[in-house]
């Protein structure tokens, strides 16, 4: 049995999930550049900080986040660092420590998930 299935329309296991996703390319110490992502900001906090913020979180709140790093990336990680209702933070570091930050420069992107569940 597949999940469309099990949870028509939404491929998860909870009903009052929705998933919105978002895409940036980095741009070194400039402000990241949105390739994908409606009602979604990115932008470059400090050296290798960035943050995505909705403008509107549709019928419910943010709950969680998933980032993953596009790229020649053997070298850098990322990691989330603070998420809220309505903003995620992420740091990307030097794989070799774990802890220098790194600006992304444009051969990287960023693809995020956002789940969001549903208004009480």
């Amino acid at each position: 049995m597949t999940v469309g299935i099990l949870y028509p329309g939404l491929g998860n296991n909870q009903q009052d999930v929705q998933t919105y996703i978002g895409r940036m390319t980095g741009a070194s110490a400039s402000a990241p550049t949105k390739v994908l992502g409606r009602g979604i900001t990115f932008a470059r906090t400090g050296t290798g900080t960035y943050t995505a913020t909705l403008a509107d979180v549709p019928g419910g709140t943010l709950c969680g986040a998933d980032v993953t790093l596009i790229g020649a990336a053997a070298d850098l990680q990322l990691s989330i660092t603070a998420c809220t209702t309505t903003v995620v933070t992420f740091t990307a570091v030097k794989t070799s420590d774990g802890t220098t930050a790194v600006d992304l420069t444009s051969g990287y992107g960023v693809f995020l998930k956002l789940y969001i569940t549903a208004a009480a």
